[in-house]
């Protein structure tokens, strides 16, 4: 069986979505072929050369780096004329959620990050949806022992609108709080959260596994769907007084009430971390019962009331090797949470729910 996956390779930068992409040719028992969605410079040839890819593949699969080009009303119309059953991957259900679920129309299955039963009540209940994470491990990462690694403490977050919720702001918080600390105790640090610091491919994995430990917090968004009406106004309250908090914002427009479903809660760069041999430090959460408190990370609180003693861990290597190697043993060389399970996961779930109509 023949299997098209359409894919962005402007992507392609971020080792995490290259890995993802890249990994079902890798491990899939079928054959799978690939259709750039971004090498047209316009629609009309991107669809014939699409159709042409389309007849020689027995099912097309969107992945979610090219999933944008068919928001666009043409490709809405083209898509419903594919024969082959059609998969969707969606990755940040919470955004662009009514183009996402029109789309998903003419889809057959849908990989989703978040709830199945959820997904059901979001977009639509008549669809057969699989969860999955949004990255997984990487077979080319090697663990490197703590005593080898140059830097102490190392994050890299992003400043996210008002919009998203506490998930946004702790991603935010997290850093400037620990940077701070880091300054005043004259603690090796590389921490920053503007898109100038930002690192990609060989650079990124070169950093996060020369670092002891690396901050991290629930991943994701519980907001879904929420509309450009109330961004622009809290923009607009920004404009007005650039002191304008989260806190302020959250009263204003009770964004914590918007809170729908449950985040997908964890990210790649917590497995890539443990397969460095770099330990997490984290705030509180459930992080999908994979990584536990105290055992797989570093559990510290938001308010920083236990910040002494998560410093005091951090300043000890006997005891960061002690939690890295246990991480390691219980999250990677198990092999559940790899690549390959992944995509034998996307193998069985087409096999049970579009291989009956296929005869595979």
């Amino acid at each position: 069986m023949k299997i098209l996956i359409i894919h962005s390779r402007k992507w392609d930068y971020c080792t995490t979505v290259k890995d993802y992409a890249y990994s079902f040719k890798q491990f899939s028992r079928f054959e799978i072929n690939y259709f750039f969605i971004d090498s047209y410079s316009n629609i009309s040839n991107l669809g014939i050369n699409l159709q042409k890819a389309v007849n020689n593949n027995d099912i097309v699969c969107i992945n979610y780096t090219g999933w944008h080009k068919f928001a666009i009303p043409q490709m809405q119309n083209y898509i419903r004329y594919i024969k082959q059953p059609k998969i969707f991957i969606l990755q940040d259900e919470y955004q662009f959620t009514k183009r996402k679920k029109k789309l998903m129309n003419n889809c057959d299955l849908m990989f989703v990050n978040m709830l199945e039963k959820d997904a059901k009540v979001l977009f639509h209940n008549d669809k057969i949806y699989k969860t999955v994470f949004t990255g997984y491990i990487s077979d080319k990462i090697t663990k490197i022992p703590i005593k080898d690694k140059a830097e102490t403490i190392f994050y890299r977050g992003r400043t996210l609108h008002y919009i998203f919720g506490q998930l946004g702001q702790d991603k935010i918080n997290i850093g400037k709080q620990m940077k701070k600390i880091c300054e005043k105790m004259d603690i090796s640090h590389n921490i920053a959260w503007g898109e100038k610091d930002r690192i990609y491919q060989d650079a990124w994995l070169k950093t996060l596994g020369n670092s002891k430990v690396t901050l991290a917090t629930e991943c994701g968004c519980k907001i879904f769907d929420y509309g450009e009406v109330i961004k622009q106004k809290i923009n607009i309250k920004i404009a007005q007084n650039n002191k304008y908090t989260y806190e302020q914002a959250n009263k204003d427009f009770k964004l914590d009430t918007m809170a729908k479903y449950k985040a997908c809660e964890i990210s790649p760069k917590m497995f890539e971390a443990v397969a460095l041999g770099t330990v997490l430090v984290m705030y509180p959460g459930k992080y999908k019962d994979i990584f536990k408190p105290n055992i797989h990370y570093i559990e510290l609180e938001k308010d920083f009331s236990n910040i002494e003693e998560v410093i005091k861990k951090i300043q000890d290597d006997n005891f960061l090797q002690t939690m890295a190697d246990r991480a390691h043993k219980d999250i990677v060389e198990p092999g559940k949470y790899s690549y390959q399970k992944f995509v034998e996961l996307f193998d069985k779930t087409i096999q049970e729910h579009i291989g009956k109509y296929l005869d595979i």
